[in-house]
């Protein structure tokens, strides 16, 4: 089997639907971008981890099995009818973790072959419509080295499920060593539950008012944009670069004290920062950009893999004569108004 397939489900007999349920609004996005570009690798989320010590792969395909038993969004497949789609939950799938050797390779070539395959594995298209949006390597890079590549299709998995993925497969993996029971928190939800929860509050009354907030508050909004300083292509795409810049302890440590100064949290302090910034290079007089938040409100969900990021538009308006430190305490204004 090829480890390109939707490797925890390819299976030889139709699998058994234990519920069918409708889409949230984030993976009806996704829906629709894999409907536009089929395999689209940028929903795809990958995760790369290092593991050393001892350890047994039949352990860790063991733990990844149980983790895939407990949350039914990592069985689950989408299906359309009358041009809706609809995801479907099934009891089980055949999740098997890829494996491959390294050992017998040159030190110096280990690396470049990890990050070749790395990259192969998290461009690797999903077919949406087999359960197991889910696929798992390990490098045995050494004989106590190893490092995992995970990627699943952002339909059901976001940033913080790397958390809760990471916590239960340790805990699991750990407890199959001692001969014991894991010690996991119990999963009152699934995540087809808050799918059908969103359904009836899109439905109700809550929703409307939700509307006329956003309405009001990007009333009369201009398109806003940085100039771009090359032509952009005819053709969208998902090519592009990472820029990271690794900012040592005390920079985190003046953010966190200046932002204390002000009575703010680090994060308005941050957008405070980013959109003077963005206004300066600008001289635009309305600055907007996008922020993801996790979109777990209720403490049932913090123990969820899933998707239920959310993306908002932040808004800030400048007044010619506005000092620094007013906008900063009319950022966090708007951000606590969120």
């Amino acid at each position: 089997m090829s480890i390109f397939d939707n490797s925890p489900g390819s299976s030889l007999t139709e699998p058994q639907i234990i519920g069918e349920f409708p889409c949230t609004q984030t993976q009806l996005r996704c829906w629709i971008i894999d409907q536009l570009s089929p395999g689209n690798p940028a929903l795809n989320v990958a995760v790369r981890w290092e593991i050393r010590g001892a350890f047994k792969a039949s352990t860790l395909e063991a733990a990844f099995r149980k983790v895939v038993q407990r949350h039914e969004i990592l069985r689950t497949r989408f299906v359309e009818r009358n041009g809706h789609p609809f995801q479907q939950a099934v009891s089980e799938i055949n999740f098997k973790m890829s494996v491959i050797d390294l050992r017998g390779m040159a030190p110096e070539q280990r690396q470049a072959r990890i990050l070749s395959i790395g990259e192969e594995t998290a461009q690797a298209p999903f077919d949406l419509s087999a359960p197991g949006l889910f696929r798992v390597t390990l490098l045995m890079v050494e004989n106590e080295r190893g490092v995992l590549l995970i990627t699943a299709h952002q339909s059901c998995f976001d940033g913080w499920s790397i958390r809760v993925l990471g916590r239960e497969v340790g805990e699991i993996a750990a407890a199959i060593d001692a001969g014991r029971q894991p010690v996991l928190p119990e999963l009152p939800l699934q995540y087809g539950d808050y799918a059908l929860w969103q359904q009836e509050y899109l439905q109700g009354y809550g929703f409307e008012t939700e509307k006329a907030f956003w309405r009001e508050t990007m009333k009369d909004a201009p398109y806003f944009e940085v100039a771009p300083d090359r032509p952009r292509g005819h053709v969208k795409t998902s090519h592009g670069n990472i820029l990271s810049i690794a900012q040592p302890v005390a920079f985190s440590e003046r953010m966190d004290a200046a932002a204390r100064a002000h009575r703010v949290s680090q994060y308005s302090y941050g957008a405070a920062i980013v959109s003077a910034v963005l206004h300066r290079l600008t001289q635009a007089p309305t600055v907007l950009f996008g922020s993801q938040v996790a979109g777990r409100e209720h403490s049932d969900l913090e123990d969820l893999i899933g998707v239920f990021i959310n993306n908002l538009v932040l808004r800030f308006d400048f007044a010619s004569d506005v000092s620094f430190a007013e906008h900063i305490h009319a950022v966090s204004a708007t951000v606590e108004g969120f």
